[in-house]
């Protein structure tokens, strides 16, 4: 299960627009979150949209209008062998404020209790766990159970949409690349001393791949990946992101 607060301690989180507030480059401010990794978010005022690069703005302008996209998240940081290792690996479904998160492998709450998805309501701040994998990690949760859990240790976060913003005001395209079959812009800049490479997806605004650098004389050695691979939009149906009929809740 992703740490959210670590997540955020390698980038940080914009939360300045949302899909039906028009965006004004000229005036807008985004606020960041900069998580401490044993501490509460710290909330800064960040450099206004106008400071952006134009084309990262005409990206975030894309992107505003999506509110039903789906992808698969990966997290890999390189090993002590200098090999890239899997952190986490889950499916995201979001449509408005309903998201499930699809974890490939069940995870463990406790004892014997584990579950693969998770219901996420943003509005209502509630988090809904089942278990329908087909192995007996599932035990605990059969015949249609499902546990209630805290919504902070869930929610998403960082996502494909919120990452565009997240740049500074020195950022610079130094190139394309394709990604699952998409032309991304590949964008770089400085953060708290590490070299971030950010890959956004052309057609959509949405963020498919960030890695993270340190710098060592003229080197650059990676040290961390996110992956927002098999990036689908307007394919999410209600019934995918909302607890299916019959289950109630585990005594």
């Amino acid at each position: 299960m992703v740490n959210i607060k670590y997540l955020i301690l390698l980038s940080i989180l914009a939360v300045f627009v949302t899909a039906c507030v028009p965006l004004d480059p000229a005036s807008e401010q985004h606020t960041v979150i900069v998580a401490e990794e044993d501490g509460p978010g710290t909330k800064v005022t960040a450099t206004p949209l106008s400071d952006l690069p134009e084309e990262i703005v005409n990206l975030i302008a894309q992107n505003l209008d999506i509110v039903n996209y789906r992808y698969s998240y990966q997290q890999q940081i390189v090993g002590a062998s200098g090999n890239l290792m899997q952190e986490d690996y889950y499916e995201v479904f979001i449509k408005n404020n309903k998201v499930l998160k699809k974890y490939l492998q069940a995870v463990k709450l406790g004892g014997d209790t584990f579950y693969n998805k998770v219901f996420l309501d943003s509005d209502l701040q509630t988090a809904i766990a089942v278990c329908d994998s087909s192995t007996t990690l599932c035990e605990d949760l059969k015949d249609k159970k499902y546990i209630q859990l805290e919504y902070a240790d869930e929610a998403l976060g960082i996502t494909p949409k919120d990452l565009p913003s997240t740049v500074s005001s020195e950022t610079k395209k130094i190139g394309t690349t394709v990604i699952d079959n998409r032309k991304n812009s590949i964008f770089e800049y400085m953060l708290d001393g590490k070299l971030v490479k950010m890959y956004i997806d052309e057609s959509s605004g949405l963020t498919m791949r960030v890695e993270f650098y340190r710098l060592e004389n003229e080197d650059k050695i990676l040290e961390r990946r996110l992956n927002y691979s098999k990036l689908s939009i307007n394919s999410v149906l209600s019934s995918e992101v909302n607890l299916p009929e019959g289950y109630t809740l585990k005594n």
